[in-house]
């Protein structure tokens, strides 16, 4: 099962590499001139319609899918060749260079399908937004509900910006792995950086009326605070704070050799293509060109 499913994502992670870079000059050119304004949130936009521009031209895909629950694009589809019905997500981060948060793949709640993540067992697991195997309730064969396998893909584009004006410098794809593989790809994932647990804190205050008053407000406690705590302290500050929430509104994926291939189905190919890129040592930041060059190294060329 395993094998098959890395298969699956391999060949959808070529085809959508594809499709993207099948004329990258005009879309690079698409993109730096799209943007004008270089709000990073209206640069994150302005790249996401020209991308989703290209992927719905065709149905290569399968139909668009609204489910709120997914990523910013998805689709639905039946593959001949596999037998397999598809649910496939895909997600575009912009990325500046600029902000030194480029070393790991930050994966949203919505974007990924594991499950089982135990970060202080057995007390606190993450679950993903997204099923490794989606069982469609208005889909139905016979008696039965179709189950749709969970393809998922980040197209991370990564640019500067300079004098006004926006450059991009690369554009990768990468293949987030199916849930179902998460004993082989586990160690490689991390939390993101706006984890912690919330907890609910009793404040007791003199108000301007000169009366004691109580107020409850939400308090994070960090992850770096969290690791410092053991299992025993753990399970007495979960038993002393009943409204505890544990808060994972991402995850990082933690890109290295190891981590970036096809462990079942061919460890020689590789979960992330390079769409297209400028030359390492062109690029505008310094501290970026070294980290340019190893994600060419470790990546596919299409």
């Amino acid at each position: 099962m395993e094998k098959e499913i890395e298969e699956i994502e391999h060949y959808y992670l070529r085809a959508i590499s594809k499709y993207i870079s099948a004329d990258t000059n005009s879309l690079v050119r698409s993109l730096q001139n799209y943007n004008r304004d270089t709000d990073q949130d209206n640069i994150h936009r302005g790249t996401e319609r020209v991308i989703y521009v290209i992927l719905n031209r065709g149905d290569i895909l399968g139909v668009p899918n609204s489910n709120p629950n997914g990523s910013d694009i998805s689709f639905h589809k039946y593959d001949n060749k596999y037998d397999k019905y598809l649910n496939i997500h895909i997600d575009v981060k912009t990325i500046n260079i600029r902000n030194k948060d480029y070393a790991k793949f930050t994966i949203g709640h919505n974007q990924n399908s594991f499950s089982d993540i135990m970060y202080k067992e057995p007390e606190v697991d993450y679950k993903a937004g997204l099923e490794p195997i989606l069982n469609e309730q208005n889909h139905m064969l016979g008696d039965k509900q179709v189950e749709y396998l969970t393809l998922t893909y980040l197209i991370n584009v990564y640019y500067v910006i300079e004098q006004k004006k926006i450059i991009i410098e690369g554009m990768f794809c990468f293949c987030i792995p199916n849930g179902k593989l998460i004993s082989e790809y586990e160690k490689a994932i991390g939390p993101g950086k706006n984890n912690g647990i919330m907890k609910e804190q009793t404040i007791t205050y003199t108000s301007l009326q000169n009366q004691s008053e109580t107020l409850k407000i939400k308090k994070k406690l960090s992850w770096k605070e969290f690791k410092k705590i053991s299992k025993d302290d753990y399970s007495k500050f979960k038993t002393n704070n009943p409204h505890i929430k544990w808060d994972i509104p991402s995850i990082r994926y933690l890109y290295s050799k190891d981590n970036l291939i096809f462990r079942f189905y061919d460890v020689n190919k590789k979960r992330l293509i390079k769409l297209w890129s400028i030359n390492p040592n062109d690029s505008k930041e310094n501290n970026f060109k070294n980290h340019l060059e190893i994600l060419i190294k470790l990546s596919d060329e299409i």
